[in-house]
């Protein structure tokens, strides 16, 4: 089953052949011979020579959630769903950082998180060597829980940042991704696909974070890749590259909390160095870019409504 970006919201899916078009939808989208979608970005780049570049990339928009075990229904949950394709943020959805936490080693700007011919933004930039710009993208509400698969289709910078996807709680977080462009101390960490939860009851100071990692075919800066999370339960998360399941964890304890979701860029500069002020300057090395971001509630059959799309 395919899901076309407008389409989403509608509850439609798009086959092998259709094409936008004729299911009265509007977009700039392709129907590939063997039904995956692909989708041309230009922008005009702000630089000194203020030269215009353009990305075509065949980002996987093939939205579907994995296939559920006992059967139910999907049903798509628009308060955590955006293809980014306004002019501005939707403000009942997002907004620009993260109330009282302004990043680690670097400082989330709000200039930073813009949408862009229908990609939402996070760049990253220099004031100096010694103080560095961040971008930080929050859902409004904390409306992410257990029972639902959340997918965002990405591209990652080539920064020796993190461009991350995940969710956080008062106690809990889980991230779908973490992953550095671009490591200056760790060069190999560039294809290495992080996932982590994390449990802190009790603070910060005693969080217990386990992870598993996964060897991506190649870097994740080169093109939009899908990353999804299917959190079970308040005890299992499993991890999906590409629709292909990469790994699971068991949650130290229960994560029973509503979450928020976020895209964010930062620096980890202990254990991956921090990025140059050439790079940090660079718009074709300094954004990472989302393209499009769905989640899904499992429900019971029974349950299901006009929305819910059944797994194939």
């Amino acid at each position: 089953m395919l899901l076309n970006a407008r389409s989403f919201a509608k509850g439609k899916t798009i086959k092998a052949g259709q094409t936008s078009a004729s299911l009265g939808c509007t977009g700039r989208y392709a129907v590939c011979s063997k039904g995956g979608m692909k989708k041309s970005k230009c922008w005009f780049a702000g630089s000194a020579a203020a030269a215009l570049f353009c990305l075509i990339a065949s980002p996987k928009v093939v939205a579907e959630p994995p296939q559920a075990t006992g059967g139910g229904n999907w049903v798509a949950l628009p308060e955590l769903t955006d293809e980014f394709n306004g002019a501005t943020l939707d403000p009942t959805k997002w907004q620009k950082g993260r109330p009282g936490w302004t990043g680690r080693e670097s400082t989330f700007d709000p200039a930073n998180v813009y949408l862009t011919n229908g990609t939402l933004c996070l760049r990253s930039t220099a004031v100096n060597a010694d103080d560095i710009r961040a971008a930080c993208c929050q859902s409004t509400t904390a409306s992410a829980t257990s029972g639902c698969y959340y997918e965002a289709s990405i591209k990652v910078s080539r920064l020796s940042m993190t461009s991350t996807f995940w969710l956080t709680g008062k106690y809990s977080e889980i991230d779908a991704m973490e992953q550095f462009g671009a490591s200056l101390k760790r060069a190999t960490n560039t294809q290495v696909l992080n996932m982590h939860v994390h449990y802190f009851p009790n603070g910060r100071s005693t969080d217990v974070g386990p992870r598993v990692t996964w060897k991506m075919p190649d870097s994740p800066t080169k093109a939009f890749h899908t990353y999804g999370m299917w959190w079970k339960d308040p005890r299992n998360v499993t991890y999906y590259f590409d629709g292909q399941e990469v790994g699971s964890i068991k949650t130290p304890g229960d994560f029973n909390e509503s979450m928020n979701m976020l895209f964010t860029t930062e620096v980890f500069s202990k254990s991956d160095g921090r990025p140059t002020l050439e790079s940090l300057r660079d718009p074709l090395r300094n954004t990472m870019y989302v393209d499009w971001v769905r989640s899904w509630r499992l429900v019971p059959a029974s349950e299901s409504k006009a929305t819910a799309l059944t797994p194939k």
